[in-house]
């Protein structure tokens, strides 16, 4: 297992220690002082013996993306001044490694010393990373330490490449929230530890994960070699309550297993060079779902009539296929809203409908008119699910007609007896798409950070309307804020969020999911609870 590691990056002495006190209590296993961002004059020595946990001492370059502009034999002196007073490991730049051999020659050796080699601008090649650990192990490096830039998340593939073919003790990582699984998976593939800060804002490189999250949300010391890995593949991910849900599963239910973010330009791509990897399944979101369909090698039959997924499972042949748990989900939470406008269903007070395929189940989108705003990958599934199961007639509201057009065309060869139709968002604005009894949002339309933005303005809602939200943070949206206003039965994207991503778990695991467990995890995550 990997070591959990807090860079300290204050300004101050006082500071720096109140930092060491928040690793400490946050159980990590080290620190790195960073003597480069202290301020001139500030006490460095002190904080090499403060608290209880082993110390790196880096005084980073600014010539290699650090804060000192010190002379070397200035700079690496405080490196050398470290050993004698007890710190473990002192951080030397590979490019300053002969300098630092000429400044300590005929002294005897404390300590130990980590060759570093750090690209704030890219990820070298598979040849050129391995050329650079060579250097290091002829350099005399007794710990190995990689650090480049993930431009694309395929970069990291080959940041794993090395760090699993390492022979000496290695640090391996790949900086910026595209690189990020490098940091989170350090334990499954070898690295010796991953850097990670106090709090959000407090980073000393692009990507660093806050010490309490890497253990609470990630049970980053759980990871081992055997775990199995899931994520989120999306642009953006940063929101996502997928880690928050699925990992309050897995560790409710011991499973040995982690869920990471994964931002994704190019899904193809990205799933091109982790095949070899064989991560045991991922969550599809926006923009992929369409693109994602593609990518796997069997369809599920549902998803395949939908033309997208948000679900892939890696099959026990290692196959990959796609699913599509959001309609059923979605479909549901609004029918569920439809019977409770029903005065006879209240009165009998029944459980929340079940949704089957069974004769004669109740149907309550039937003879309804639903207007569904947006055309992409989430739409689909919702279009798909309000064309079954029922609805009289279905307006797909779309910033591009070309992409609301070719969807309605696709509604149509369904052959149900649904009438479709394709509308601007100008034209819908205005009130052409009539009376209708159901608003769908499939977008991120109002979504965080742009709560104030809303896809219906309010004065196309009305009393009984059912409204849905695919949005679920903040849980709340505009839309459904004015829509409550109005009198209109609401229904948040939280009930969509959790109904997908109970059916994922069961794909997953092949066994029953922890339903109240993952609700509360969203609703702590949202601070609802």
């Amino acid at each position: 297992m990997a070591l959990v590691c807090v860079s300290i990056t204050a300004t101050s002495t006082g500071a720096a220690q109140a930092e060491i006190d928040i690793a400490e209590s946050n159980e990590a296993e080290m620190v790195e002082l960073r003597l480069d961002f202290l301020a001139e004059g500030e006490n460095w020595e002190s904080l090499v013996s403060y608290g209880k946990l082993p110390k790196i001492v880096t005084n980073r370059a600014s010539w290699e993306g650090g804060n000192s502009d010190e002379s070397e034999e200035v700079r690496l002196g405080k490196l050398i001044r470290a050993l004698d007073i007890g710190a473990d490991f002192i951080d030397v730049e590979l490019k300053a490694a002969e300098t630092y051999e000429q400044l300590i020659q005929g002294t005897p050796k404390k300590g130990l010393k980590i060759l570093s080699y750090h690209d704030f601008e890219k990820t070298p090649s598979l040849e050129e990373l391995s050329q650079i650990y060579a250097k290091m192990l002829e350099k005399g490096a007794d710990l190995c330490k990689i650090a480049v830039t993930a431009n694309d998340i395929s970069d990291c593939a080959r940041v794993l490449h090395v760090l699993q073919a390492a022979t000496n003790p290695t640090i391996m990582l790949a900086m910026t929230e595209r690189g990020m699984l490098t940091r989170l998976l350090a334990g499954k593939y070898g690295s010796m530890l991953t850097f990670c800060s106090t709090n959000s804002g407090k980073e000393s490189a692009p990507g660093q994960i806050a010490v309490a999250e890497l253990r609470s949300l990630y049970r980053f010391k759980s990871i081992e070699n055997l775990t199995k890995v899931y994520g989120i593949i999306g642009n953006p991910v940063s929101h996502s309550m997928s880690p928050a849900i699925h990992n309050a599963a897995f560790k409710h239910r011991k499973v040995d297993a982690v869920y990471i973010p994964l931002l994704v330009d190019d899904v193809e791509k990205f799933l091109k060079s982790f095949d070899e990897f064989k991560f045991n399944g991922f969550s599809i979101t926006i923009p992929h779902k369409e693109a994602a369909l593609k990518c796997v090698d069997v369809v599920d039959e549902v998803a395949e009539r939908i033309g997208a997924i948000n679900t892939i499972v890696r099959l026990k042949d290692g196959r990959t296929k796609g699913y599509n748990t959001d309609w059923m989900a979605a479909i549901g939470a609004v029918e569920r809203a439809l019977l409770s406008l029903d005065p006879e269903y209240r009165r009998r007070q029944e459980a929340p409908l079940r949704i089957r395929e069974d004769e004669g189940v109740e149907r309550p989108l039937n003879g309804k008119h639903v207007v569904l705003v947006g055309a992409g990958g989430a739409a689909r599934g919702m279009a798909f699910g309000a064309v079954e199961r029922g609805a009289k007639a279905l307006t797909i509201v779309n910033r591009t007609m070309e992409r609301a057009e070719k969807l309605v065309g696709e509604m149509k060869s369904m052959g149900k007896p649904c009438e479709c139709t394709a509308m601007s968002i100008a034209a819908f604005q205005a009130g052409e798409a009539g009376e209708f009894d159901v608003v769908m949002n499939s977008t991120s339309i109002g979504m965080h950070p742009n709560e104030g933005d809303t896809p219906v303005d309010s004065d196309l809602l009305s009393e009984s309307m059912v409204v849905f939200d695919a949005v679920y943070n903040p849980r709340e949206t505009r839309l459904l804020r004015e829509a409550k206003d109005k009198g209109c039965v609401v229904v948040d994207g939280v009930e969509m969020f959790v109904g997908q991503a109970l059916k994922q778990y069961e794909l997953w695991t092949e066994t029953k999911p922890p339903k109240s467990v993952m609700e509360d995890a969203v609703l702590r995550g949202l601070k609802l609870k």
